[in-house]
């Protein structure tokens, strides 16, 4: 630690002189002790939490559920520099189904500041996540059931570059490009002379996402644009109209979103509310087979209802239209074009007790209904049984506990 300290100008000693004719000057009263900053900050994150489940996508299992999170971030500061360290441990257990999860994840954030206004960084990061022996609804059994697959596990690292500017008057842009590669898990059912059954997942992604933000004391806005750019490693392409596997070519997917958002963090003195609009366009670069257009309006809000208690709510809605190169009308339920709408509701009670620890309540309701044709058992192999129309629902009731230092502060 460092201190400043200041010595008296006239030595003990001399204190019986006889003063000079003129009076000397005051001595300067000692500085404060001044503490050096923090290089080390922290932020935690834990929960845990237990309930019931209603249905996983298509797949109608239901049950009692318990979740665990441990997110930890720490975060070293020196002088320009900053470091953060995400890690990432998440456990789902569904435990009258055989739908258990756990995920990894690690990750390095370097930062440096290179003016009062310009801050640029890179990222480098693992993410491991293990879902063994869930059902293949496009698998069964010797007794007819749904067999077990690892194939919707993955590996993903990644690496990017990013940077903010504040660019005055309350304007914040962001830009950010990232590299992501999946590794799914195989299955060994898989027949490369088959390339649709079955597909392997493998694929990387080019991802860049930009960002404009005006702040105001009452109200803030901004507009943004992600843009993704899909190259499948195994999943070959498809004709349009027909679906057809066209060999000797692999998928490649475009996919941009640009979005407009408004948050009022006061609204009435108490809601925070944020609401959103993106227009998501997906061009499949082969033939359009999977091109879409996806409306998509989301509303957040907080309400605090007392000191201690807080509710939450989200509303999350995506409309989506395939092009006329998508499927042929004959192979719908009706109307000409594929379309999917998915609606999602979730919302919480948070109460804070004492010391970063508090319980939790949240609710998520999902419902998606489209015009695929269902796949209908018909006693012939392989005899699928998969409804593309179905409504999630999960309950759950727990505790959370939160913790945070930020480096850079004085101690």
């Amino acid at each position: 630690m460092t201190l400043s300290l200041t010595f008296a100008t006239l030595a003990a000693a001399l204190a019986a002189a006889p003063a000079p004719s003129s009076a000397a000057p005051a001595e300067p009263a000692a500085a404060a002790p001044r503490e050096a900053p923090r290089l080390l900050g922290y932020d935690v994150r834990l929960r845990a939490s237990a309930g019931f489940f209603d249905g996983v996508g298509v797949l109608a299992d239901s049950g009692p559920v318990a979740e665990l999170e441990a997110d930890l971030t720490p975060e070293l500061r020196r002088g320009r520099l900053r470091l953060t360290l995400p890690l990432r441990f998440d456990r789902v257990e569904r435990l009258r189904a055989s739908l258990d999860e756990t995920a990894l994840g690690a990750a390095a954030e370097p930062e440096v500041r290179l003016t009062r206004a310009l801050r640029a960084g890179a990222e480098a990061g693992l993410t491991w996540m293990d879902r063994p022996g869930w059902p293949d609804v496009y698998q069964r059994d010797a007794g007819g059931a749904l067999a077990p697959t690892d194939r919707y596990g993955y590996l993903a690292w990644r690496v990017g570059v990013n940077a903010w500017l504040r660019a005055g008057a309350g304007q914040h842009l962001r830009a950010r490009y990232r590299w992501v590669s999946y590794d799914y898990a195989g299955d060994p059912g898989f027949d490369p002379l088959d390339p649709g059954h079955l597909t392997p997942r493998d694929h990387g992604e080019h991802q860049v996402d930009l960002s404009w933000r005006l702040v105001r004391e009452a109200w803030s806005a901004g507009a943004r644009l992600d843009w993704t750019y899909r190259l499948d490693d195994v999943a070959p392409a498809r004709a349009a109209g027909s679906g057809a596997i066209v060999d000797g070519k692999l998928q490649r997917l475009s996919t941009a979103e640009p979005s407009v958002e408004v948050e009022l963090p006061r609204l009435g003195g108490r809601v925070a509310l944020a609401l959103s609009y993106g227009l998501g366009i997906q061009s499949d670069r082969y033939a359009g087979y999977y091109s879409y257009e996806e409306h998509h309006p989301r509303l957040r809000a907080t309400v605090p209802l007392s000191e201690r208690l807080e509710a939450a709510l989200e509303l999350d809605g995506r409309f989506r239209r395939y092009g006329a190169d998508s499927t042929g009308a004959t192979r719908l339920e009706w109307g000409d074009r594929r379309q999917s709408t998915r609606l999602g509701v979730g919302g919480g009670l948070r109460y804070a007790l004492a010391h970063g620890l508090a319980v939790r309540a949240d609710a998520e309701w999902i419902d998606r209904s489209t015009n695929f044709p269902d796949y209908v058992p018909n006693g012939v192999a392989p005899d699928y049984d998969i409804d593309w129309d179905y409504r999630n629902v999960q309950v759950t009731a727990g505790l959370e506990w939160r913790a945070s230092r930020e480096a850079g502060r004085r101690r």
